[in-house]
Formats: structure tokens, C-alpha cells, sequence
């Protein structure tokens, strides 16, 4: 549980408005990665006491927030990492609210850089963004209202740029 408040504490910790926008991002980046390691001492200590639910998912939560961040920071560890929680999630409890919320968030990852990379002409996270809205809408099937609505998208930005086997897909399982 002290972790879990020491990893809220720097969550809720302000960054310092620096002018200098590389030392704005090195003190978000300190202040994600130190999250990160309070959260998975957190998780290491609590995940196997079914007692300590409630500390393993916020500690679940704040790691995945803090990884995203990172990993939308162009941290390729924390990229790699995200889809290892998510996978070690799934395989522990398919259908928790922990699992789902790293399948979201690898989705969100996904968008944020497809949004960015299209404007490079490169497609590559627009498919993965498609293939994982998609996995996210049969994998979580209570997840509706949200998958909907990414799939939607994934299937208008496939669309846009060419991709319409994938958007096809996407647009299959809005049917389904």
C-alpha cells in the first residue's frame, strides 16, 4: 500500500513549468519511470493475495498510465512492455477491468502514433491501430460504448489512406 500512495503522490506531483522543453521532458520522463517502479513493487508484492485487489489494480493503473507516457514519448522499452503487461494481464483474469484497461491503453498508443506517423505517409501504426481496436472489441465484449467507437475510427482512417482490408475488418466487427 506504500507504494501505491508514493506512486499517487508523484502522479498527482506537478512538473515544474520549465522554459527549456528538453528539461520539461526529462522531468516528465523521471517522474513516469519512478512511477513505474513504485507501481511494480507494488503489483510484485500484492498480485498473488486476492486480499490486496484493490492495491494491485490502482498499482495496475498507475503503471499503465506512466508507461503509456513514456512509451507515447518514443521509450521502445515501454512500448515493448505495454503489450507484455496487457498479454500477462489477459492471461491472468481475461476478462477483469485491469486487462481491458491495458488493451485500451495499447489501442490509445496505437491512435496517437498512427495520427502522428500518417502525416509521414507511413501506415504501420494505422494497421496496428486497427488490429488491436479490433482485438479490443472481441477480447472485451463489456468494453461496447468504447470499442465501438474505436473501431469506427480505425476503420474511417484505414479507409481514408487505402488499408480496406483492414478497414473491412473493423467494420465487420462493429457488425458483429
Amino acid at each position: 500500500e506504500w507504494f501505491v500512495y508514493e506512486s499517487t503522490k508523484w502522479r498527482l506531483q506537478p512538473i515544474a513549468a520549465e522554459e527549456d522543453a528538453d528539461k520539461a521532458r526529462a522531468a516528465r520522463k523521471q517522474r513516469n519511470e519512478k512511477i513505474v517502479d513504485l507501481a511494480q513493487k507494488a503489483v510484485g508484492l500484492v498480485h498473488d493475495k486476492p486480499e490486496k485487489n484493490r492495491v494491485f489494480q490502482t498499482a495496475i493503473r498507475h503503471l499503465i498510465d506512466a508507461r503509456l507516457q513514456l512509451a507515447l514519448a518514443g521509450e521502445k522499452d515501454h512500448i515493448d512492455a505495454m503489450y507484455d503487461d496487457a498479454a500477462a494481464l489477459a492471461k491472468r483474469d481475461p476478462q477483469s477491468h485491469v486487462a481491458a484497461e491495458a488493451a485500451r491503453a495499447l489501442v490509445e498508443l496505437a491512435y496517437i502514433n498512427a495520427s502522428k506517423s500518417i502525416q509521414k505517409d507511413d501506415t504501420a501504426w494505422l494497421q496496428e491501430f486497427a488490429i488491436l481496436a479490433t482485438h479490443f472489441a472481441t477480447q472485451f465484449p463489456r468494453e461496447e460504448p468504447r470499442s465501438a467507437h474505436l473501431l469506427f475510427t480505425a476503420a474511417q482512417s484505414c479507409e481514408n489512406y487505402g488499408l480496406l482490408n483492414e478497414a473491412m475488418n473493423c467494420y465487420a466487427t462493429i457488425l458483429e
